[in-house]
């Protein structure tokens, strides 16, 4: 995984995304592992100000990149393909 434990704690990732604009983009090879690693940081912070964060599969690379992202920056038509790839020029990497 490209970040792995150690890289960052993982509620780090939630507290980076929070403070971006839109959000971030992580890549790892064990994105089942990275979302349950991601959720478990969140649920146990208790931090409420994250639950306006979504956790959302990358729809230009799902097998390798998961991002967090304030709610409001998901378009109403995320189906779209032009919206998909401007919101991941946006995105931070991490």
């Amino acid at each position: 995984m490209a970040n792995s434990p150690g890289a960052l704690p993982w509620i780090e990732y939630w507290y980076h995304a929070y403070r971006e604009p839109i959000g971030i983009k992580i890549t790892a090879t064990n994105l089942p592992l990275l979302r349950q690693n991601l959720y478990t940081a969140r649920t146990e912070s208790m931090d409420s100000d994250l639950q306006e964060l979504r956790l959302v599969r990358s729809p230009l690379n799902p097998d390798t990149e998961m991002w967090i992202i304030h709610a409001q920056a998901i378009p109403a038509s995320a189906a779209v393909p032009k919206q998909r790839k401007r919101l991941d020029e946006d995105l931070n990497d991490i």
